[in-house]
């Protein structure tokens, strides 16, 4: 798996909305989830996406969500 560096990182969280995840504790575990909000947010970037209608500044955020999603997926 690709490790995300500290600057790749701030490159596409800074594109991502607010509160676009919470942090929760399960026992001892820190656990990420993203919002509701996110959900909704990517949801209609997505149907954007499809239409061709993306700003540049659009495409940026979907992309970023994307980056969150796998990195939320790989986690271990």
């Amino acid at each position: 798996m690709e490790q995300t560096t500290i600057q790749d990182a701030y490159t596409w969280v800074q594109d991502l909305p607010d509160r676009a995840v919470s942090v929760e504790t399960e026992g001892a575990t820190l656990v990420l989830r993203a919002s509701h909000t996110l959900q909704e947010r990517f949801e209609t970037l997505l149907a954007r996406r499809k239409a061709g209608t993306l700003s540049p500044k659009e495409t940026r955020e979907y992309e970023a969500i994307c980056a969150l999603d796998t990195t939320l997926s790989h986690r271990k």
